[in-house]
C-alpha cells in the first residue's frame, strides 16, 4: 500500500512507480519512458516527491508505505524548468506565423493545404472551426495573416484572403457545408445585435446545442457589414448568402427590435439563461468647432448607413472628408461614386494613417485628393456649408496611441470650397442606453472581464465594437466566438474555474487533465507556441514565385457605380498561389508532447537563452524527415530501434552540446528503404516532431482530423 497525494492505494510491490501512477489516473508528464524497457530518465519530467525526496518516478519501484506527492509547488517548478531547458535548444514553429497573426487563430496552413487539393468544402469546414462568414472575410478582411506570412522574407506574402474568397464562393455556389447540430442542451441564449460578433456568438452557441435568438434593431441582419461597408467592397447578395449559413443552423431572429426600447434587458435576463451584447459602436465622435451643426455636415457612419439603406442623398459637388481610417476611405470612395469631387483631410502623414493601405491606394486611383498634415478648424456658412477653414500641422512626440502627435502650425490657415463635410473621426457605443440598463461603460465602451467577457451583470456578456471600439470584421467574429465559449462554460458552472486555468494553468494541472472542457478551452485560447528566429538569409535559397496579381475593375468603370471592384481569382490562379505556402508550422502540432506540457506547465521559450544547435535537416528519405533541431534527446527512437526492434536505425552521435540522434556513420535515412516499417514506428514514438512522415499531398497541412 502506498500513499499518493494523501490518498492510500493498493498496488503491486516492486512495480515501476511511473507506470503505477499513470494506471491510477495521475497525469505524470514524461517523454522518454517506455514500459518495455528499463528506466531511462533522460527527460526529467516525471519528477515526484517520494518520502520527502525529489526523484524521477520512472526510476523508482513501489514499496510498502511509500509516500508520493506529484503536484507540489516545488515539483511543478522543477518540471517547468526541465521543459524550459528543452525549449532553449528546440528550434521550430508550432504553428505558422499566419495562424498567430489571425485574430481568430484559424488554421491557415491547414485550409491552404486543403484548397491546394481542391477540397474546398473541407477547407470551409476547417475555417468555420474558428470563424464564420468566409466569403465576407474573403472580401473585407485586412488579412493580418498575410502581414505575418514568412514569404515576406522571400518575395511577397501568400494571397491568403483572395484564396479564401475563391473557396468560400465555391462553397456557397455548390451547396454550402453546414455543421451538424447536437441534441438540444435545454439552454437558451439571447444575442442582442446581428453584426459579426453577434452572429458569431449565436453560431458557436448553436453548434454546441443551445437555442439562440438574435434581437436586431435594424430591418436586416449584418450590422456594420450591411450598413457600414459599401457594396463595391461587399455585395449584399454575398453577405446574405454567407449569413444564411449561420442563421440556417436553427437560429431565431427578430429584427426592428431595439434593446431598451422594444425589449428590456431585465426581461431577457429573466427569460434566457444568458445574454450576449453585440450592439456595435454606432455613435459618432463629435468635433467641437464652429459650424459643426450646419446643414451639410454629417458623420461618416450615418452617411454610409443612409447610402446602404438606399436613401436618396444630395451631398453636392465638393466634399471634404475628415479622418484617416477605413470609414473615411469608405465614405470618400462612396462619395466619388455619387459624382462628387472628394478631398480627404487628415491631420497626420500617410505613414500614420490607420486605413488599409490598399484602400488608400485605390482611393488615390479613383481621383480622391489627400490633404495630409492638415486639420479642420472651422466650417463657414450661414445655414449651409459654404467653405471649410483648414490649418497645416506638424508632428511632435508620440502620444498615447504611439503615433506622433499633430501640432498646428500658427498662421498656416487656408480655406477650401465645400458643399458637404463628412466627419469620420471615430465611433463609440451609446453609453446612456447601456448605463440605463445597468451595464457599466467607460469612454464609450462596455466594461468586460478581459478573460471571460462577462459584464458587471452576472449572466450578461459582451463583445465586438461595443467593447473594443471600431474594429475589423474578423476581430469582432473572434470575440463573438470567445464569448460563446465563455457563455457555455458559465451555463455549466465552470466559468470561474476556466478563468483560473487560463490565467495560471500550472496551478490547476490535475483539474485540467480531469475535465476535458477545461483542457479544451486552455488549448483553444491559450496554447503554447514555439517560434524560431528567422531572417531573409534563412530563405536565401527559397524559390522566388510571383504572387498572383489582384484584378480590379478599371477606374473609369468602377467610379460610375457600386458594382464590386475586385474580381475573384480563377481556380488555376488559386492552386498556383497555394503552392507558394511554405508550410511553416510543425506536422506534430496536434499531438506534440512538448507543446502540451509547455501549455499546461506555463513554460516560457526564452527563460534560458544561449547557444542553439543548428543542424541541417535530413529529408533524403522518401518517407520521413529528420529535423535534428526539434529533437530534445529523449531517446525514445534510439531505445525503440536499439532495444526493441533491433534494427539500429539511429543512435546518439557526438558528445556534449553537439549530441544528436542520427543513423550510424557511413549511413543515412535515405539508404534505409527496407526499414520503412520501423521508421514509421520511430515517427510514432517521437514526442516533438523531430521525425515526421512525408505525406503524398500537394501540401501536407497538417489539419486536425
Amino acid at each position: 500500500r502506498i500513499t499518493v497525494n494523501g490518498k492510500e492505494i493498493d498496488v503491486p510491490e516492486g512495480k515501476n512507480l511511473l507506470t503505477v501512477l499513470r494506471e491510477k489516473g495521475e497525469n505524470i508528464p514524461g517523454m522518454c519512458h517506455m514500459p518495455e524497457l528499463d528506466p531511462y530518465g533522460s527527460c526529467r519530467l516525471c519528477l515526484v516527491k517520494a518520502n520527502g525526496k525529489v526523484t524521477t518516478s520512472c526510476t523508482l519501484k513501489t514499496t510498502e508505505d511509500l509516500k508520493v506527492e506529484t503536484l507540489t509547488d516545488e515539483i511543478i517548478e522543477m518540471r517547468r524548468t526541465a521543459l524550459e531547458l528543452m525549449l532553449s535548444n528546440h528550434t521550430g514553429d508550432c504553428i505558422g506565423p499566419c495562424q498567430e497573426g489571425c485574430p481568430a487563430h484559424s488554421d491557415v496552413q491547414g485550409y491552404l493545404a486543403l484548397i491546394a487539393m481542391k477540397k474546398y468544402h473541407e477547407a470551409i469546414k476547417l475555417m468555420k472551426e474558428k470563424y464564420i462568414l468566409p466569403a465576407v472575410l474573403g472580401r473585407v478582411c485586412p488579412a493580418f495573416c498575410e502581414d505575418r506570412c514568412r514569404r515576406n522574407l522571400v518575395d511577397e506574402p501568400v494571397a491568403i484572403r483572395q484564396v479564401k474568397r475563391f473557396a468560400a464562393d465555391y462553397d456557397l455556389q455548390n451547396g454550402p457545408w453546414m455543421p451538424d447540430i447536437p441534441s438540444p442542451s435545454g439552454k437558451k441564449i439571447a444575442v442582442v445585435g446581428g453584426g459579426p460578433s453577434g452572429l458569431a456568438c449565436a453560431y458557436y452557441l448553436r453548434v454546441m446545442g443551445h437555442d439562440v435568438k438574435i434581437f436586431e434593431s435594424m430591418p436586416e441582419l449584418g450590422g456594420m457589414m450591411r450598413y457600414g461597408i459599401p457594396e463595391y467592397r461587399l455585395p449584399k447578395d454575398v453577405l446574405d448568402a454567407d449569413m444564411a449559413t449561420v442563421v440556417n443552423t436553427g437560429i431565431e431572429v427578430e429584427t426592428n427590435c431595439m434593446i431598451g426600447k422594444d425589449i428590456k434587458l431585465d426581461t431577457l435576463r429573466s427569460e434566457y439563461d444568458a445574454v450576449f451584447l453585440g450592439t456595435g459602436a454606432w455613435k459618432s465622435s463629435e468635433i467641437k468647432i464652429e459650424g459643426s451643426k450646419l446643414d451639410g455636415v454629417t458623420h461618416g457612419i450615418n452617411f454610409l448607413r443612409m447610402i446602404n439603406s438606399n436613401k436618396d442623398l444630395n451631398i453636392g459637388k465638393k466634399i471634404i472628408v475628415v479622418g484617416g481610417g477605413n470609414t473615411a476611405m469608405d465614405v470618400a470612395r462612396t462619395a466619388v461614386r455619387l459624382g462628387s469631387e472628394v478631398t480627404v483631410v487628415y491631420r497626420r502623414s500617410m505613414k500614420e494613417m490607420p486605413a488599409n493601405k490598399e484602400e488608400v491606394r485605390e482611393a488615390e486611383e479613383e481621383g480622391i485628393r489627400f490633404l495630409l498634415l492638415t486639420n479642420i478648424v472651422k466650417i463657414h456658412g450661414k445655414e449651409k456649408v459654404e467653405n471649410v477653414e483648414l490649418i497645416k500641422m506638424k508632428l511632435g512626440e508620440p502620444d498615447e496611441s504611439g503615433r506622433r502627435k499633430p501640432i498646428p502650425i500658427k498662421g498656416s490657415n487656408f480655406v477650401v470650397e465645400a458643399d458637404s463635410v463628412i466627419l469620420a473621426i471615430g465611433q463609440y457605443c451609446d453609453e446612456k442606453i447601456l448605463e440605463g440598463m445597468g451595464i457599466q461603460t467607460i469612454k464609450g465602451k462596455i466594461v468586460t472581464d478581459e478573460v471571460t467577457l462577462q459584464t458587471n451583470l452576472d449572466n450578461v456578456f459582451a463583445g465586438g465594437d461595443s467593447v473594443t471600439g471600431p474594429s475589423t470584421v474578423i476581430e469582432s467574429i473572434a470575440m463573438g466566438r470567445k464569448a460563446a465559449i465563455m457563455i457555455d462554460l458559465y451555463m455549466k458552472g465552470k466559468l470561474g474555474k476556466a478563468k483560473e486555468v487560463l490565467l495560471e494553468p500550472s496551478k490547476h494541472v490535475a483539474e485540467i487533465y480531469r475535465d476535458t472542457e477545461l483542457y479544451n478551452v486552455l488549448f483553444d485560447l491559450k496554447p503554447y507556441n514555439h517560434w524560431k528566429t528567422v531572417t531573409e538569409r534563412d530563405y536565401k535559397d527559397a524559390k522566388r514565385i510571383p504572387r498572383v496579381k489582384k484584378r480590379n475593375a478599371s477606374v473609369g468603370d468602377r467610379v460610375k457605380n457600386f458594382s464590386e471592384v475586385e474580381e475573384t481569382l480563377s481556380e488555376e490562379e488559386v492552386l498556383e498561389e497555394t503552392r507558394r505556402c511554405m508550410s511553416c508550422g510543425c506536422m506534430k502540432v496536434f499531438d506534440c508532447k512538448l507543446r502540451e506540457y509547455s501549455t499546461i506547465y506555463d513554460a516560457k521559450q526564452e527563460s534560458f537563452v544561449g547557444e542553439k544547435s543548428d543542424f541541417k535537416i535530413d529529408d533524403w528519405n522518401p518517407y520521413v524527415v529528420l529535423d535534428y533541431n526539434k529533437c530534445v534527446l529523449c531517446g525514445s527512437c534510439v531505445n525503440l530501434t536499439q532495444e526493441i526492434t533491433g534494427e539500429g536505425i539511429v543512435d546518439y552521435v557526438s558528445r556534449g552540446f553537439r549530441t544528436k540522434i542520427s543513423p550510424p556513420p557511413a549511413s543515412s535515412l535515405a539508404s534505409m528503404k527496407e526499414q520503412v516499417h520501423f521508421i514509421g514506428d520511430m515517427i510514432d514514438v517521437c514526442p516533438t516532431g523531430a521525425l515526421t512522415e512525408k505525406l503524398p499531398f500537394v501540401k501536407p497541412g497538417p489539419w486536425k482530423t
